[in-house]
């Protein structure tokens, strides 16, 4: 049996600007062959069991010569198995796509071409420049510019022929852009014509360089910009004054590191990247069932002798209800007993199983909650959390003389390995701030670091945290929280974080 090859463009570097079919192709593969400039935030579609062969280059270093790069593929299609070989921008476009294709071809092994998003129109848009306008010019010119680098006794590209009415983008040429320059000053291109360098262009850390054709190698060069950069000449250059969108938003050139459960990082992630920040999910915590159901099982099976449930967290009213639905039962055998929530999403989780909650503290804590429950004599209340979770509420209720009983329905580990690409950048300073939403999240990131580690990286990161509890957690640690949630929920936190930045 043979398997398949999809070539997927993957875009720029915004893991945003992926294909819906790129991501399907990708969530089927059994094999992910990937380029050095492949957003890491691309590869989480694919499934977990999938395997990951990192195969690109950076400059003149290759991990895998192509060579290598078509035998694997073909090997691992001949194996019966789905790959997909994602290749940055447009597989098409510059990209040794159609040189893996005819290999493909000639091996006899099924493959479809998935196109990207080119940098070319990407980088452009997302630094404010567009490709064409009718007042500026109507042509565009696609170069590669390694082919000065090659020194053939006739290069492929005719830059005689290139129209000077038009935009002209050199892809790779820095390393031969100040010969690139003179050679179009040779051919009566003027010096003053507009042209930038867009480098890491649609990502957080982009960073374009403006000058004309007689400057801009020089600028770039001053500032040491590296690969991978995209060069753009032409008149629209000039617009990009009015219509830098991108650099606008408020976290622009901020990273933002998540600690939160893979499985919840989504929502903030969204958030901050939208106002324009680069995110790297770190989760320092995993969401298991507890190892034993046998207390949660047997309070279901006495649902019916409860007057409350109380719980305090979403992850809980998932769990619970699930947990109620494989016992044979659902949301309808609840009906009389009330409902407590610690906070609106915890809230909005009950909402969205058709159940009407009936306790909403307005701070949400814990020991708030028993509050509005208000006389708690011989109440029966089930207390719905973690395996591992502070003792103030059950204590406070049954100090009141409640008959609590609790169901550990979830329980929190810490996720095997550790990504070095978030542990480097931490210790070298390179983040900006470290968002909290629990207790949790704060120890699962700290017995990562040493006591001094932990003092090197607070020296510069911001603490952004939700709810005085976590904030307290820090502070055990030496740490103080810089940025706090007004109210805690994720859209504040979110809220919060922008506010700090934008000053």
């Amino acid at each position: 049996m043979r398997g398949k090859v999809y070539l997927i463009g993957a875009g720029p570097g915004d893991s945003g600007l992926l294909t819906l079919k790129g991501r399907d192709c990708l969530v089927r593969a059994d094999v992910v062959v990937y380029d050095t400039l492949v957003h890491p935030q691309i590869l989480e579609f694919a499934k977990p069991s999938a395997s990951r062969i990192p195969v690109g280059k950076r400059g003149k270093h290759h991990a895998l010569e192509q060579s290598r790069i078509h035998d694997l593929l073909v090997k691992q299609a001949q194996r019966g198995r789905v790959v997909a070989r994602l290749k940055s921008g447009d597989p098409f476009l510059f990209g040794r796509g159609s040189e893996e294709a005819e290999y493909l071809a000639g091996h006899h092994i099924p493959y479809e071409v998935v196109p990207g998003v080119s940098s070319a129109s990407a980088a452009a848009a997302y630094a404010g420049i567009p490709l064409t306008d009718r007042r500026m010019g109507s042509m565009v010119t696609l170069v590669d510019g390694r082919e000065e680098e090659k020194r053939k006794i006739t290069s492929v590209v005719e830059w005689s022929r290139i129209s000077r009415q038009g935009t002209l983008i050199i892809f790779m040429g820095l390393d031969q852009f100040e010969t690139i320059t003179q050679r179009l000053i040779r051919l009566n291109w003027d010096e003053t014509l507009p042209a930038a360098v867009i480098r890491w262009g649609s990502l957080p850390g982009q960073v374009v360089v403006e000058g004309t054709l007689g400057d801009i190698a020089q600028k770039a060069r001053s500032i040491d910009v590296h690969p991978p950069a995209l060069i753009v000449i032409g008149r629209v250059v000039g617009l990009r004054k009015k219509l830098r969108w991108f650099e606008s938003k408020p976290l622009f050139g901020k990273r933002l590191v998540i600690t939160r459960a893979a499985e919840q990082a989504p929502e903030l992630a969204h958030l901050l990247q939208e106002a324009g920040a680069e995110v790297l999910s770190f989760p320092t915590i995993q969401i298991l069932p507890p190892k034993n159901w046998s207390i949660p099982d047997q309070a279901i099976r006495e649902i019916a002798t409860f007057d409350w449930i109380l719980f305090t967290s979403a992850n809980g009213v998932g769990a619970f209800v699930n947990r109620l639905k494989t016992l044979g039962g659902d949301v309808r055998d609840l009906k009389g007993i009330r409902l407590g929530a610690i906070g609106p999403k915890t809230s909005a989780s009950l909402q969205a199983f058709g159940l009407k909650v009936d306790a909403f503290p307005s701070e949400y804590r814990a020991e708030t909650l028993a509050d509005v429950i208000g006389e708690a004599k011989n109440v029966r209340v089930l207390l719905v959390r973690a395996e591992k979770a502070r003792e103030i509420l059950p204590k406070t209720l049954e100090a009141r003389g409640a008959l609590v009983t609790i169901a550990p329905v979830y329980r929190t580990i810490k996720p095997r390995g550790l990504a070095a690409d978030i542990r480097q950048p931490l210790l070298d300073r390179k983040i900006d701030a470290i968002t909290f939403t629990s207790p949790s999240t704060v120890d699962g990131l700290m017995q990562y670091f040493s006591a001094r580690e932990r003092r090197r990286i607070f020296e510069h990161v911001k603490a952004a945290v939700i709810g005085p509890i976590t904030a307290a957690t820090l502070r055990e640690y030496g740490v103080h929280p810089t940025i706090r949630a007004k109210t805690y929920t994720v859209d504040a936190l979110a809220k919060a974080i922008i506010q700090y930045f934008s000053k």
